[in-house]
């Protein structure tokens, strides 16, 4: 966790993330993502980035994390 990182999360059914989502969630190392398919599987991935004068300046991405949503319509990851 980096003091005053915004966090964008990506998710997606690939492991290549084609065709993936994007979130951004401010200052939060958690999120919950609504509305996922049952019984899917899901690759997430995290980085942190920071804006200095009006440029976003990105940190590289997280290992990536399997979720399974089983039988559940929301899943909740959390940054690694």
């Amino acid at each position: 966790k980096e003091k005053g990182a915004i966090y964008q999360y990506q998710y997606a059914t690939s492991k290549k993330f084609k065709k993936a989502k994007s979130i951004r969630s401010s200052y939060s190392t958690a999120t919950t993502v609504n509305r996922l398919a049952k019984k899917k599987k899901y690759y997430v991935r995290v980085r942190g980035y920071v804006t200095n004068n009006g440029k976003n300046y990105y940190g590289a991405w997280s290992k990536v994390k399997t979720i399974h949503t089983e039988n559940k319509k929301e899943g909740q990851f959390t940054s690694m």
